[in-house]
């Protein structure tokens, strides 16, 4: 009796551990809403490390999701698989770095999550392509606070070798670290401007498509003033906040205009482009470049210095590609297939970078 009693106890045994390890894992919420963050370069991409309470991610990412499961691994597993992209649009739009004065875009590199303590933490890895290490780096942070008003984020950020911590609250959240001098605030947005022509086939595309149609140095100069006039009132109005302007729309339009611009070139006899197609090329450009300084975030000080060094970029760089091509184009014209077969590669490139835009 005794020996069957023995072996009674040790199925039941056996039968509850079997029970308990099938049983999904539970966790719990202890109603702290904390967030963690951890900023550094890596190998010329600023690296966004973020941990919160994933209770506040579901419900900042997905708040009408109602499968909504933070308690157990198979409702975690759930959220990280489904919602990545919701995931992602929310951190993007509510966490905003500034680099410079510059406004990040970044991406969501990695999203999993993380127990501490038997509490599930949403670990997030946002990164920010931003070449150099900036010698300002600004934040805002605006996430779960709606929600929660004793929500606290403590934040770590490594840059030049010097380590600065803040603690984002309810009433405190923004933060700021370093400083951008006047000296390098010129020598940066100069550099900005001069580099938008190659940012983009599209802006170099365009202007070879225009050029074509130009016959005289007169021509060239006006084409190019247009263009650059153009460009000061959009990024003036951007930079000082006082429009706010397409830039998807003008980054497509970039490439279907060159399209027209090479379809009238091969279906106009001598096509000789107006004043007025410059000035309409001139603006889709300009508001192209405009979106480097949409909510720039520098003192009013170096705010206006800045956006006309950045202009004044943007106007050397295309005095120097019309150098460049206007000879090109003056004496490659002098070969009877040479404008024809320029102006179809022209309209080919468009055509493939429309699309390639569209489908993105």
């Amino acid at each position: 009796m005794l020996l069957m009693l023995k072996k009674w106890m040790a199925g039941l045994i056996i039968m509850i551990g079997v029970l308990a390890a099938a049983a999904p894992v539970s966790y719990a919420h202890d109603g702290d809403s904390v967030a963690y963050t951890e900023i550094q370069m890596k190998e010329g991409v600023l690296r966004f490390h973020f941990r919160i309470d994933m209770y506040d991610m579901m419900m900042s990412a997905t708040p009408n999701d109602p499968d909504l499961d933070y308690s157990t691994s198979e409702g975690l597993d759930r959220f990280i698989t489904k919602f990545r992209a919701e995931v992602e649009a929310v951190l993007l739009a509510r966490i905003k770095l500034y680099a410079d004065g510059l406004l990040l875009a970044g991406r969501l590199k990695q999203l999993d999550y993380t127990v501490m303590e038997d509490q599930p933490y949403g670990e997030a890895v946002l990164e920010y392509p931003v070449g150099s290490v900036p010698e300002q780096l600004a934040m805002r942070y605006d996430l779960v606070f709606d929600d929660d008003a004793w929500h606290a984020n403590f934040v770590t950020v490594t840059l030049h070798g010097k380590t600065n911590s803040t603690v984002f609250l309810n009433d405190n959240r923004e933060f700021q670290t370093g400083t951008l001098t006047k000296q390098q605030a010129i020598i940066q947005f100069f550099g900005h401007g001069v580099r938008q022509w190659v940012a983009e086939y599209s802006h170099l595309l365009l202007l070879l498509g225009l050029l074509l149609g130009v016959r005289t140095v007169k021509q060239a100069a006006i084409a190019a003033a247009a263009v650059v006039a153009a460009c000061l009132a959009a990024v003036l109005l951007t930079g000082l906040n006082l429009a706010a302007l397409s830039v998807n729309f003008a980054s497509t339009a970039a490439w279907l205009s060159a399209v027209v611009i090479g379809l009238l070139y091969l279906f106009k006899d001598k096509c000789k482009l107006s004043l007025w197609w410059f000035c309409a090329c001139g603006v889709i450009h300009s508001i192209s470049f405009a979106g480097l300084v949409s909510g720039i975030r520098l003192e009013d000080g170096r705010l206006l210095y800045s956006l006309l060094t950045y202009i004044a970029g943007i106007a050397t760089g295309l005095l120097l590609l019309v150098l460049l091509l206007f000879p090109l184009l003056y004496y490659g014209r002098k070969i009877k297939w040479f404008a024809p077969a320029l102006a179809a590669a022209v309209v080919l490139s468009g055509l493939i970078g429309l699309v390639q835009r569209m489908l993105a």
